[in-house]
């Protein structure tokens, strides 16, 4: 487009203007074209969740005087160890609405919560931007 400009420029300005407002509607078409909206599933998988079913316990003995001896044992203790469990991490498939920018190759999928994203990360992503951007 920069040539065509340029080429344009060494014309009359009432033709340049006439010109570029000829090319006004082609610009915005191709600026609204840039963003293509999708749905696509996402599988999400939740980190396993460590259940604490009975706390961590000090557990200690007082000192005792042995009278034969004359001395008094110091007091004993020992941790008692927690009881725990796991429960299994869930794994889920969600259909989310996906941004994909046509023109830098990324996608951005609403509720998912991350950030723009390449989509030659996921080949699936990857072959749908090729089936909505390729024309």
């Amino acid at each position: 487009m920069k040539r065509a400009l340029q080429s344009i420029l060494i014309f009359k300005p009432s033709f340049f203007i006439i010109t570029v407002l000829a090319l006004l509607p082609q610009a915005i078409k191709a600026q609204e074209s840039r963003y293509v909206f999708t749905d696509l599933p996402f599988t999400f998988e939740d980190q396993p969740k460590v259940i604490v079913l009975v706390p961590e316990q000090r557990k200690c003995t007082p000192g005792v005087y042995d009278s034969s001896t004359g001395f008094t044992r110091p007091e004993s203790c020992e941790t008692v160890p927690a009881v725990t469990t796991m429960e299994p991490g869930k794994v889920y498939t969600k259909v989310l609405q996906v941004q994909i920018d046509c023109v830098d190759m990324t996608f951005d999928a609403k509720g998912d919560k991350k950030a723009w994203a390449s989509v030659r990360d996921d080949i699936d992503l990857y072959k749908e931007w090729q089936r909505l951007c390729r024309k």
